[in-house]
């Protein structure tokens, strides 16, 4: 009798632990709010989301140069942007629930449920997706262009680990030291790079293709 209620009491411990071990997985993200292959922030590891528009502003004859070259290399147009907005964040919960909220209120303003503005790259201030993190949020997907970030103007020289959001056509993040895809580079990254070699915290540019 004893027996039995020793394993009685054993196989109730480990039926209750089974609902602990379901309840604290991880929820799936949105793609749309972060790249699929970029590590998710740790409790505490702050950060902060950039908002892209289109840059219509003229380009000096040394640059628009570079773009064309570029064109001709990738087969595909580049589309050039530039960050309007930044809203930075505790951490990676806080910015999940602003993106939600940012995204509902358009949809019930506009009536729109196709996404407005896509994550396409994320960078860390460290290497292996540490430290504090910056998203680039886009206004358009990957696929049919390049899309280029004319200059990262606060996070200039900051990078150390790089992601790029295959889910939306991005196949990797081409990397150059100053602004305008100029300097040295471009220092390649496919979807995920832990280290971003000789181009560690010196990046002003890059374009996403």
């Amino acid at each position: 009798m004893r027996r039995k209620m020793v394993v009685t009491i054993a196989v109730m411990l480990m039926l209750a632990a089974m609902p602990v071990g379901i309840a604290i997985a991880e929820p799936a993200v949105p793609a749309q709010y972060w790249p699929p292959s970029a590590p998710i922030p740790q409790p505490g590891q702050a950060g902060c989301t950039i908002f892209s528009e289109v840059d219509p502003t003229p380009l000096s004859p040394e640059a628009a140069a570079r773009y064309k070259e570029l064109e001709a290399k990738t087969g595909k147009p580049v589309v050039r942007t530039r960050p309007v907005k930044e809203v930075c964040f505790n951490s990676f919960s806080e910015y999940l629930d602003y993106m939600e909220r940012e995204n509902s209120e358009a949809s019930a303003q506009e009536g729109i449920t196709s996404p407005q503005s896509y994550s396409l790259v994320v960078m860390w201030d460290g290497a292996s997706y540490s430290g504090s993190w910056w998203n680039y949020t886009e206004p358009i997907p990957c696929g049919t262009v390049n899309i280029n970030e004319d200059n990262l103007y606060t996070h200039n020289n900051q990078a150390s680990s790089a992601s790029a959001n295959a889910s939306y056509g991005c196949t990797g993040v081409e990397l150059y030291s100053d602004p305008y895809l100029g300097g040295s580079g471009p220092w390649s990254c496919s979807t995920s790079c832990g280290s971003l070699g000789w181009m560690d915290n010196d990046s002003e540019s890059f374009y996403v293709h």
